[in-house]
């Protein structure tokens, strides 16, 4: 890793993204490029008033990065639609890293358009970090949410390549369904049966997973499945816990659709809701 690109709108969230990518730059000896965009979608003055004031106060905070942190940082104001300008600025500097602050819920806007965040992904060619919570070391604990397709494959290779999975204790997550659990309760199956059904599903998710870690190349210290019962974001959320993960790694299929992420909406749900840093890879 040589480049991590931070984007910042000066928010107290922005300072969580900083620090992060700080912290990274400082463990992998890579340059940190500060990024701020400001909205064109207002009169001339006023963005070139907004470009100018931003363009100052990121220039003082990548000095002070440079010599309180010793990581080399440079600083980017560009005018234009956030997570275009976002991604743009990332392919022009050939960042291997985009690391954004968690975002502002906004309910109606977020339902009709997505998060900047997804937004953002949706137009990234490389993995985009979202740094939820506050920064107080490198990535001990990492677990990797599976859903057994390539898309997850690449996102195992892809945080093994960023340098994230160094010294981590890594699980990888398997959320698996039991297609005929809720016919069992009316279908008039004993309870030895509807316990033979579950212990056979399980079996078969275990054996999935392994077939899925062996095609990928990939031999984590740790593996776990969980049936889901209430949904797929949940057993995630629950498994992250369990793990004590401090980063939960997750892949998406590159489309269009806001919930078009692997595993459904998943993604959509965690990126929404976690507490922990979220390693999303197109």
């Amino acid at each position: 890793m040589q480049r991590i690109l931070v984007a910042t709108d000066f928010s107290t969230r922005s300072d969580r993204a900083l620090r992060r990518g700080t912290l990274l730059a400082k463990q992998f000896g890579c340059d940190v490029a500060l990024v701020h965009v400001v909205d064109d979608d207002q009169p001339v003055r006023m963005v070139e008033a907004e470009r100018r004031e931003a363009t100052a106060l990121l220039e003082d905070l990548a000095a002070t990065v440079t010599v309180a942190d010793g990581v080399r940082c440079s600083a980017t104001v560009v005018a234009g639609e956030p997570f275009k300008q976002v991604t743009a600025t990332a392919d022009g500097l050939h960042a291997d890293l985009i690391i954004m602050g968690p975002h502002r819920r906004q309910i109606l806007r977020d339902i009709f358009t997505g998060t900047a965040v997804e937004r953002t992904i949706r137009e990234a060619s490389m993995p985009i970090i979202m740094a939820n919570s506050v920064p107080a070391r490198g990535y001990d604990r990492v677990m990797i949410a599976t859903d057994l397709s390539e898309c997850s494959a690449k996102a195992f290779a892809s945080a093994e390549a960023l340098g994230l999975l160094q010294n981590a204790q890594v699980t990888v997550f398997h959320a698996y369904g039991a297609p005929a659990e809720g016919l069992l309760f009316r279908s008039g199956m004993s309870a030895e049966q509807a316990k033979a059904y579950r212990v056979e599903e399980a079996s078969k998710a275990e054996r999935d997973l392994e077939t899925h870690l062996r095609s990928a190349k990939y031999s984590p210290a740790e593996s776990r499945i969980e049936l889901i019962e209430t949904s797929a974001a949940e057993s995630v959320r629950r498994g992250a816990q369990m793990c004590r993960a401090d980063l939960l790694v997750i892949g998406t299929r590159g489309m269009s659709s806001v919930k078009s992420f692997v595993l459904g909406s998943v993604a959509h749900d965690l990126l929404g809701s976690s507490e922990i840093d979220v390693l999303v890879v197109p």
